[in-house]
């Protein structure tokens, strides 16, 4: 990570992905999509709130998974609708709940120990874990307050054990708890973990997976898969995270094909609310292809696929100012303005896009060197938006570069007491925070570890602690 470096944000999120109106896996409210969206790599997001190095697109989320007050809601099912006539033959239930389809986890976790080496007793972090009351609950409150926690290692745990105790006809539920054991894994960024319990599922897409293999389980639901479409995406994207990109984009492409299939079968069946939602997943599927091919450092197909999708998604101006920041990134400013000008001209009464269009206006002066200017514009987004981490933090890189250093902590400080839940868990507004530090104060250290016992006071398991710069 170069320190203070200017954002360009990114968020699948991402991401990772978050989740949500009406379980829409891209849709803005649901913690589950967050964390999709929040879940690395990645390097260009259409979020302007989550200015992290790890997040990625995502078209309608405000802020990504990762802190998400509202009510979560269950992962959509029914997912690959197909034409298939049911059967009368009903297939043999799978083994989905066997004990030794589970790995055990390491205990150890990078934040507790760094605190427990520089903080007093009095100040180490929260407990995250399981209390005793989510065993009589039902297991969607008690997964969404784990999520709420960031308490992935206690959901890890939690998953594993619903699903040990689960009834095995109970496929809808088991594989929601599948979800949620391979997500907690990833988060925790125990990557290999998750790919190896995952393998022991077989394809996702066999007919076993099917509502229509079950007729007696299901007799009343329409065809299509019982797997949860996050699920799904999550398995596309866990090469990925352990440096096959390669295999991750040629998963996408896959699921991209169902959405396209899905979206004629519902526009035959003249169902435009369904036949939006699979719209939707495909703009989303699409901008975390272009992340991985910015991750391959690939730009030249990242832009020509970029193009693509504007002509595809011309009516989104999240789309759009993707496809500005890209040319940012590639250096094009000409290209970069045209696309931040059809930004502008989707803007209406009802929403004139005004923080979106200012941020984008603030890229500009940035790659320009306009700091004055870009501090005057970002200051205007802030006015608008005092949580919005890509705002405050490209105003402190601004600032900083106008030798304001005190005012450079400060709006960081302020953004992370204002939304600890965001900004206290990105990792570059804290990595730029202890760089500034740094460069201000003889007493860094001490002010380092304050930082950390403050973010050890909600940050989850498997938090990152080299931004604190400690070690």
């Amino acid at each position: 990570m170069d320190p203070l470096s200017p954002l360009i944000p990114t968020q699948e999120t991402e991401a990772a992905s978050n989740q949500q109106a009406d379980n829409l896996l891209f849709s803005p409210t649901s913690p589950i999509h967050e964390q999709l969206a929040d879940i690395p790599p990645t390097s260009l997001s259409l979020n302007t709130n989550i200015p992290s190095e790890n997040s990625s697109i995502n078209l309608n989320s405000p802020s990504v998974f990762s802190n998400s007050s509202s009510t979560p809601q269950l992962p959509q099912r029914n997912l690959n609708g197909t034409n298939i006539e049911r059967t009368s033959s009903q297939t043999e239930i799978p083994n989905l709940t066997s004990s030794t389809l589970f790995y055990d986890i390491p205990n150890n976790d990078p934040l507790t120990d760094m605190l427990t080496r520089h903080a007093t007793t009095d100040h180490r972090r929260r407990s995250l874990s399981v209390k005793k009351p989510f065993d009589n609950r039902e297991d969607q409150e008690a997964v969404y307050e784990m999520m709420k926690q960031n308490a992935w290692r206690s959901l890890a745990v939690f998953s594993r054990k619903q699903l040990i105790n689960a009834t095995p006809t109970d496929l809808e539920k088991i594989l929601f708890l599948w979800f949620c054991r391979t997500l907690s894994l990833v988060k925790l960024k125990m990557h290999s973990l998750a790919a190896g319990e995952l393998a022991r599922l077989g394809d996702l897409n066999s007919p076993k997976f099917n509502y229509e293999s079950y007729p007696d389980l299901y007799p009343e639901h329409a065809p299509g898969s019982l797997v949860p479409f996050e699920l799904s995406v999550l398995s596309a994207r866990l090469p990925g995270f352990m440096g096959n990109i390669e295999e991750t984009i040629n998963r996408l492409y896959k699921i991209i094909f169902i959405c396209k299939k899905n979206q004629l079968l519902m526009r035959k069946t003249e169902n435009a609310e369904e036949q939006k939602r699979w719209f939707e997943r495909e703009s989303q599927l699409s901008l975390m292809i272009v992340n991985q091919l910015i991750e391959m450092k690939d730009n030249n197909a990242a832009t020509l696929l970029m193009d693509q999708i504007c002509r595809r998604f011309k009516n989104q101006p999240e789309v759009w100012s993707a496809l500005g920041r890209l040319y940012i990134q590639a250096g094009n400013l000409k290209q970069a303005q045209v696309a931040f000008k059809r930004v502008e001209n989707l803007a209406t009464e009802q929403d004139p896009l005004e923080e979106v269009v200012l941020l984008n206006s603030s890229y500009i002066q940035m790659a320009e060197g306009k700091w004055e200017d870009a501090c005057m514009t970002l200051d205007r987004v802030l006015k608008i938006n005092h949580k919005n981490p890509a705002a405050a933090n490209n105003f402190a890189i601004c600032s900083l570069y106008l030798g304001r250093i005190d005012k450079a902590i400060d709006t960081l400080e302020t953004l992370i007491s204002f939304a600890p839940s965001t900004a206290g868990n990105s990792e570059t507004i804290l990595f730029n925070l202890t760089t500034l530090f740094e460069l201000r104060s003889e007493n860094s250290l001490d002010k380092k570890r304050k930082l950390m016992v403050e973010v050890g006071k909600w940050a989850g398991d498997g938090f990152p602690v080299d931004c604190f710069k400690l070690n």
